[in-house]
């Protein structure tokens, strides 16, 4: 490998290794003393005033580029490798330090993960009256001090449930219910959607409802069922339909495809869940194998680029639809 490559490498990792790499030790110990002192500035102000720690790692990388055709070639080669091996204890040290401190000032003082996971076992257990698996007990520092927590049930293995608690450990609250019914309308609406697209694309069909609803619906049943929830709170559901479509919309289909778009909606309609959002997005048809990873990134427009069109339907208007031309025009053009 070319010095100035290795060089500018070294300094990526961290300020100052490039240079020991160059035989400028004096000089890189110095860099990453600084850089040290600049990351404690970064974590005291919260960021704020992080840029001169950005400054020196570009200056770094820049430096030790320039300078690696002048290295010193006549000096031992044993020699740098300890110094090398020097340096790298010396960042790895910093690191740990900067981490350290980062993680003391802004974490709030929290149990042991092995503790909350069991907690939290007993929470879903006690609660649910169903056995339980903890996959993943995470904590998040600054500015939540929370606990993140993955399970799922015995009972429904493919519902993942999310659980939080704050830094104590000893509140928590999870989706479980909410997870179930989402999956319960998906099953419900799978065919429906198939009915129009046949080639079976990836969508969600999640129920909205308020917290209330759910706890008195559990005051009979720990674990209530989407049908038992309809029979009592069906006034009280949204419904947020997203679908994923990988099909380019033309002139010439585009009065076919807005038209199936105004039946699913009739169909939906017939839920009986009188609030519906509908969001269905057309994506290039060279994703398709992607498929539900597409339909997850919606959010994150990890995907937007290819995009070509998204019709986006808020539940208040969805009673305005009295035609398929009165559903072309919630459709927005994004990318060509």
């Amino acid at each position: 490998m070319k010095p100035w490559v290795m060089a500018g490498l070294l300094s990526l990792l961290f300020p100052g290794l490039g240079q020991i790499y160059n035989r400028q030790t004096n000089k890189g110990l110095i860099a990453m003393l600084l850089q040290f002192v600049f990351i404690l500035v970064g974590i005291f102000t919260m960021g704020f005033l992080g840029m001169p720690a950005v400054v020196l790692w570009i200056w770094g990388i820049v430096d030790a580029i320039i300078y690696a055709p002048k290295r010193d070639k006549n000096q031992k080669d044993k020699s740098l490798y300890v110094e090398l091996v020097i340096g790298v204890i010396v960042a790895v040290v910093l690191i740990f330090t900067s981490w350290n401190i980062g993680t003391g000032i802004y974490c709030e003082p929290h149990p042991d993960k092995k503790v909350v996971k069991e907690d939290a076992l007993e929470y879903l257990t006690e609660k649910y009256e169903q056995e339980f698996e903890i996959t993943r007990v995470k904590f998040n520092c600054y500015p939540y001090n929370t606990f993140e927590i993955k399970a799922y049930s015995l009972n429904n293995p493919d519902v993942t449930i999310t659980m939080y608690a704050p830094s104590t450990g000893d509140e928590f609250s999870d989706d479980y219910i909410g997870k179930l019914w989402d999956k319960e309308s998906k099953e419900e609406l799978k065919p429906l959607v198939e009915k129009f697209y046949p080639e079976s694309p990836p969508f969600r069909a999640d129920i909205i409802i308020n917290r209330d609803a759910i706890d008195k619906l559990q005051k009979s049943t720990k674990v209530p069922s989407l049908k038992e929830a309809r029979k009592h709170y069906i006034n009280e559901m949204t419904l947020s339909f997203e679908l994923v479509l990988f099909k380019k919309l033309t002139q010439e289909n585009r009065q076919v495809e807005m038209k199936k778009v105004f039946d699913l909606i009739q169909q939906l309609k017939e839920t009986g869940i009188p609030r519906i959002g509908i969001t269905i997005s057309y994506y290039n048809p060279k994703l398709e194998k992607k498929g539900e990873k597409v339909l997850k990134e919606y959010h994150t427009h990890k995907f937007w680029d290819e995009l070509q069109y998204s019709l986006d339907i808020e539940a208040e208007d969805i009673p305005s639809i009295q035609t398929p031309e009165d559903v072309t025009k919630y459709l927005k053009k994004i990318n060509d």
